[in-house]
């Protein structure tokens, strides 16, 4: 569909230059017969963190780690003017060699949002999900703020996961440097 295949121009164009060892490099826009357009990434064995909070229990330094590890990759991506948008546990990976953080940053495209994964949905900032207003880097702060909820990390965290997930973006930390300060 010309409409699909905007997108995945769109979403090529703005993720080819992204360089840093925290995001997967998306290679090329390539016709591939059987499948049509699509856009491929470099490739490295790893799950999703989903997969990695059911594993044996993580300790809180790891699982603290992982959480800066994003940060850190979301915070490059705002230095270069892209807001992810729709981040959540099935589009950041943890490498099976060393457990490093790689995020997916093409998004996956849905009809609609009732067709979208409850478990994508929760990580969504109310505005994403609405589409009422542009996206900032809030909206990736409220999706780290949802992840440190859900790998337990709230009773340590309690006042930066409320910041963070504030339903008022206003409310919420206005930079990823202030998450971070906020979580030493």
């Amino acid at each position: 569909k010309p409409q699909h295949m905007r997108y995945l121009r769109h979403e090529y164009e703005k993720n080819k230059n992204l360089d840093n060892p925290g995001i997967f490099h998306v290679k090329e826009l390539k016709e591939i017969e059987g499948c049509g357009l699509a856009i491929v990434t470099e490739w490295e064995a790893c799950r999703s963190l989903a997969q990695w909070l059911k594993e044996a229990n993580h300790s809180d330094d790891e699982k603290k780690r992982i959480v800066r590890q994003v940060a850190d990759a979301l915070s490059y991506m705002h230095a270069q003017g892209i807001i992810h948008g729709a981040l959540n546990s099935q589009n950041i990976f943890i490498t099976s060699k060393g457990d490093n953080v790689k995020l997916l940053t093409v998004h996956q495209r849905y009809a609609d949002i009732l067709k979208q994964p409850n478990e994508t949905l929760r990580y969504l900032a109310p505005e994403a999900k609405d589409g009422t207003v542009g996206l900032n880097e809030r909206a990736d702060i409220y999706s780290l703020g949802v992840m440190l909820k859900e790998m337990g990390l709230d009773d340590e965290y309690h006042s930066v996961i409320e910041t963070s997930c504030h339903f008022g973006r206003n409310e919420r930390f206005d930079s990823i440097d202030s998450f971070l300060e906020a979580m030493s």
